[in-house]
């Protein structure tokens, strides 16, 4: 009971990290422009603009690095907790299962405090590929990078998706095949379905600049319904 209540508690306050200096964020990354040139930030054509955007977002999601550090201490103490506990036991074989978790425990807390490093001290690829462009002197040549930029950083979110997509679909397909019953492949094909439904940060802000830009971005409608012979259909629809 003492180790689920430090892991809830250190859960519950590792969201409040990142509240601090959200806010700011927006006045740093224009400041960062300046003080690179010495002058006034240069004034941004569609693409760069949009580009400058999504480059903001990344750098305020990687806030969420705070939020790593604290889950991960969250269970790196509780698995030292747990671990302290298993000392307690009178039963050996209670007390090894008990270390052993503990142990597992600690050792996905470490990989989540890494995790929260890493993410808080390595910039995002919109981050990076925004610096490239905005060293570049020529107007045009800043726009033409910016397109390519976008479209790149879109496509990649975009296989990426997919990717994850087609792993936990798998995943639910052998559940199914392992076992009768379908809950097992409930959470794997509900987040596959997800993972293929939700766009990512990169592809919303390119179908943006390309609606901005009066080209219509590829669409993809899901539609569900009854299949033949009482079956689930999913039906998709894309328009390029």
């Amino acid at each position: 009971m003492k180790v689920l209540t430090v892991i809830i508690m250190g859960l519950l306050v590792s969201p409040a990290l990142t509240a601090g200096g959200s806010g700011t964020v927006a006045v740093e990354f224009s400041l960062a422009r300046k003080q690179e040139t010495g002058v006034e930030p240069k004034p941004m054509s569609l693409a760069e603009r949009y580009l400058f955007e999504l480059a903001l977002e990344s750098k305020q999601a990687r806030k969420w690095g705070y939020v790593y550090l604290g889950a991960g201490a969250a269970l790196m103490a509780g698995g030292v907790a747990m671990v302290a506990e298993a000392r307690e036991k009178d039963w050996w074989g209670e007390a090894l299962m008990v270390s052993w978790g503990g142990v597992a425990l600690t050792a996905a807390g470490g990989g989540a405090i890494l995790g929260g490093i890493n993410t808080l001290i390595v910039a995002s690829g919109p981050e990076r590929k925004y610096k490239v462009v905005n060293s570049l002197p020529d107007a045009l040549h800043r726009e033409q990078a910016s397109r390519e930029a976008l479209f790149s950083l879109a496509r990649s979110g975009r296989t990426k998706r997919h990717l994850t997509a087609g792993i936990f679909s798998g995943w639910a397909v052998l559940a199914l095949i392992g076992t009768s019953e379908p809950e097992p492949a409930l959470f794997p094909g509900a987040f596959a379905v997800y993972q293929f439904l939700r766009k990512s940060r990169a592809e919303k802000i390119y179908a943006r600049f390309l609606e901005a830009g009066g080209v219509p971005p590829e669409r993809i409608n899901v539609s569900f319904g009854p299949g033949p012979r009482g079956g689930f259909r999913m039906v998709l629809t894309a328009s390029f």
